[in-house]
């Protein structure tokens, strides 16, 4: 059964919305867009902004980097002399000792179309960032500017690969520096993976958001969509079994490719109802895998007074039933929700339990 979806609370003043297609990529603007879910990516998993940094920049940041993530609003003036607001999608500041200490902060900006107004926004962020983070000194200014990306997501020509801000000083001097681009379409699967440019997994179909209306009339050629998501999640799967990834950042994954596949595919119904059909088993079992996790840790606890043994297979075991109880009597819906709240979550576990003594009957 395809899951419905609904708004879906993100990052601080982001929110990731139904619907979405051409015309309403275009329409909807500031919080209605998908680099809401880019921000979710980078605030709940920070470690995986730092292969995207490398890779944009050819920066040697290890995964042990200090990612913190900076506030992304500003106040700027405007020509009239009104306030303004201006907000980057993402804004991370990178640090990490090799040989010295070496800090440097990223503007990272997410479009869906590529228009000119894109360079200009970022010159603007840009400019903002450096006041902010400007050195005087007795009649000396330094401004330092960030390094600054710009990822596109829908399939385009029209894209450069990469963009050029020059500032003009009064004496005729230029500065120039270059804003590089990422384009989805430029990217294999493959490629994701081997790079760790896992940051950009729940945006991958957009690869495929020009064949959508040849696809949903063709179930053979829907089939290409299942294989990708299968790829995906055997390849998440991987990593979580290598130690490389938690059930955590596993579950975040999949959940924002789900939140993004809903929404770009709000006009191809079959499309939808596959994705959400296969990406739905995905969170749960991953849900289980996370679940497990911390049924590990209490068992720990637990096991200091009555066993580790006994401890580690209640959490199990708790996790397994209430799982099967949610999907025997359809709250397929609570299932998803538990999957990234986990105050949701406790409350199903104590429901779960209440029923159980109430009844004396296990789910099976």
């Amino acid at each position: 059964m395809a899951l419905e979806t609904k708004k879906v609370a993100l990052a601080p003043g982001k929110a990731i919305m139904d619907g979405g297609d051409e015309d309403g990529d275009r329409a909807l603007g500031g919080e209605q867009t998908y680099d809401s879910a880019l921000a979710t990516m980078i605030t709940r998993l920070p470690s995986y902004i730092i292969p995207l940094v490398n890779e944009a920049f050819g920066e040697k940041y290890t995964a042990g980097a200090a990612v913190e993530i900076k506030n992304s609003k500003h106040v700027v003036v405007r020509a009239d002399g009104r306030l303004g607001r201006r907000e980057t999608d993402a804004y991370v500041k990178l640090s990490e000792k090799i040989g010295q200490l070496v800090e440097k902060y990223y503007p990272i900006e997410c479009e869906t179309w590529y228009d000119k107004s894109v360079i200009i926004r970022i010159a603007e962020y840009s400019s903002v960032i450096a006041v902010d983070n400007a050195v005087v000194t007795p009649g000396c200014l330094r401004l330092s500017y960030p390094k600054s990306v710009a990822i596109f997501l829908r399939p385009s020509n029209a894209v450069p690969r990469k963009m050029t801000i020059t500032h003009c000083s009064p004496d005729g001097r230029e500065l120039s520096y270059e804003v590089p681009t990422i384009q989805i379409q430029d990217s294999t699967l493959d490629e994701l993976f081997e790079k760790k440019l896992l940051l950009l997994l729940p945006f991958y179909r957009f690869r495929y958001s020009n064949e959508f209306d040849e696809m949903d009339g063709d179930e053979g050629k829907r089939r290409k969509i299942g294989d990708v998501l299968h790829a995906i999640e055997e390849r998440l799967d991987d990593l979580m079994h290598a130690g490389e990834i938690t059930a955590y950042q596993k579950l975040i994954t999949e959940e924002l490719l789900l939140r993004v596949s809903d929404r770009l595919t709000m006009r191809h119904k079959k499309i939808r109802e596959g994705v959400d059909e296969i990406m739905s088993g995905y969170i749960i079992r991953t849900m289980a895998d996370e679940i497990k996790e911390e049924g590990i840790q209490e068992g720990i606890q637990k096991g200091l007074r009555e066993g580790i043994q006994k401890g580690l297979w209640e959490g199990i075991q708790e996790a397994a039933d209430l799982m099967n109880y949610l999907w025997s009597n359809g709250r397929g819906e609570d299932a998803k929700r538990a999957s990234t709240d986990q105050g949701f979550m406790k409350r199903l576990l104590a429901e779960f339990k209440e029923h159980q003594e109430r009844t004396g009957v296990i789910a099976n």
